[in-house]
């Protein structure tokens, strides 16, 4: 069963006031005709013939179950209360604050997340603030029935991500290396050299490729130039699976702000929100080593997370940027995503394209299924809506043989034995590999670029052109689309 926005043209027939809600038992599916007949009800095949009250009676076998999220029209505005009782559901609001840790204590968004139950058992969560939606556990027939209703814009499947990395048996975990900076002036600007840097930056701050000298990938022995102000004043949203913001190269500018899991503490259980984390902005891994690095867990601890998270975490982080643009020290936000999932998320579409709309900024990983980038979610929206699908190149500007390739990418980024912060201590470091680790780095540079260039602060579409542009100096050989290698803006010899 596929699904997809619903069109405005659907009419409502006109129904009898004894047939204007839809009854519903569990145990033997009954649905009056409030919803529309659907072809999911009528097929002849493995279904009893309709009576005068209902469909039909469906086997579970043949009307499963699945978690779907139901996004209303914009013009949708009335109590969910109302809205459910049309559809149906006699529900009853559970008013236990039990999401009172789904955020920073000082964002409000737990307001925004409220929970229902109907009278047979099911669970509805609804929120959103720049948006209205619901998730709810239903058959197939009756999400079928429910796509008929005027003022339903998307209802789908929840779908679910998985961190775009590759995953190996065990990480090989060590102390973080305390590095060397060398301070210059330079037209005005302060410019340092880091002379303990992992690979991957200083292939970002040059346009020659990286040559070891018998150097191992993982040293922390590589050059990465960078402005001293890069990144101040910059929020970057890290979507992921939480962050380890004990750790100390982020120097207390690390903080959970956003939990999507309910009875989670937020803490990373899995490393590798942190290690993206700290390509984003730590001291001796980081591309922004001033910013403001906010962890938004939307994975859960065995590794997935429903687009319903994410769509929920969007919608915090519009809501909290909108408030920050009244800071006069505020620089604008970038939201980082290490994650892909397969088919379609068109309310994180939508989503995305309220934040893009917003002046957020939004870099996304490809994946790591050697296929077609435009086959997966987010990366896929690249086309449509001002969001950057980055793929992942080796030390010698191949494209890793993992990386998604195709015209949804936009831009290759280092991606192969990449050294960052991780999750096991307070200095705990590691090596990984994905386009996931290659996304960060472009968030990390989008946050410099906002300090050289403040017209585009609050221009996604304008930052994209102008981060393709910047890439234009270096083609990742095997990459066909999105060929440029991101550079920070630095272009000399380390």
């Amino acid at each position: 069963m596929k699904w997809q926005l619903i069109s405005t043209s659907f009419i409502l027939l006109s129904l009898p006031a004894t047939l204007a809600k839809p009854a519903v038992n569990r145990g033997n599916f009954r649905v009056k005709p409030r919803w529309h007949k659907s072809d999911a009800t009528t097929a002849p095949s493995k279904r009893s013939a309709p009576d005068s009250q209902t469909y039909g009676t469906l086997k579970a076998d043949d009307d499963p179950f699945n978690t779907y999220i139901i996004t209303m029209k914009d013009n949708e505005k009335r109590p969910w209360m109302e809205i459910f009782d049309e559809m149906g559901f006699n529900a009853t609001e559970k008013k236990d604050n039990i999401y009172s840790a789904h955020a920073n204590s000082k964002s409000g968004y737990q307001n925004h997340i409220r929970s229902f139950e109907t009278d047979f058992g099911e669970k509805i969560e609804a929120f959103g603030y720049n948006m209205r939606a619901f998730t709810m556990n239903l058959r197939e027939s009756e999400a079928d029935g429910l796509s008929g209703l005027e003022e339903i814009g998307i209802i789908e499947k929840d779908s679910i991500a998985r961190p775009a990395v590759i995953e190996e048996d065990e990480y090989e975990v060590h102390n973080m290396t305390v590095g060397k900076f060398e301070k210059r002036q330079q037209q005005g600007q302060t410019i340092y050299t880091q002379r303990t840097a992992p690979w991957s930056l200083q292939r970002i701050s040059s346009k020659n490729r990286v040559v070891t000298r018998g150097r191992r990938a993982t040293d922390m022995s590589y050059y990465y130039t960078y402005d001293s102000m890069a990144g101040y004043g910059v929020d970057i949203y890290v979507m992921d699976t939480g962050t380890n913001v004990e750790h100390t190269d982020f120097a207390g500018r690390a903080k959970r702000e956003f939990n999507a899991f309910q009875g989670d503490d937020g803490r990373d259980a899995r490393g590798h929100g942190t290690h993206t984390a700290g390509t984003v902005g730590s001291i001796h891994y980081g591309v922004a080593k001033n910013a403001n690095v906010l962890a938004m867990k939307v994975i859960n601890n065995a590794g997935v997370g429903p687009s319903s998270a994410i769509v929920q975490a969007f919608d915090h982080a519009i809501r909290r940027h909108n408030q920050r643009r009244r800071d006069p020290n505020f620089r604008g936000s970038v939201i980082s995503m290490s994650l892909s999932g397969k088919g379609t998320a068109e309310s994180l579409k939508n989503i995305m394209r309220t934040a893009t709309q917003a002046g957020i900024h939004v870099s996304i990983a490809a994946g790591n299924t050697k296929e077609d980038a435009c086959g997966v979610w987010p990366g896929r929206y690249s086309r449509e809506i001002p969001i950057i699908t980055v793929g992942a190149s080796d030390i010698n500007d191949k494209r890793a043989g993992f990386s998604n390739f195709g015209p949804c990418v936009n831009i290759h980024a280092p991606g192969v034995a990449i050294m960052s912060t991780y999750n096991k201590g307070p200095t705990s470091t590691t090596s990984m590999q994905g386009t996931s680790m290659a996304c960060p780095a472009v968030s990390g540079i989008i946050a410099d670029e906002m300090l050289r260039n403040p017209r585009l602060r609050f221009n996604p579409f304008g930052m994209k052109r102008h981060l393709i542009a910047m890439s234009a100096g270096v083609a990742i050989v095997g990459a066909n689309d999105g060929r440029g290698l991101a550079n920070n803006g630095f272009y000399g010899t380390a």
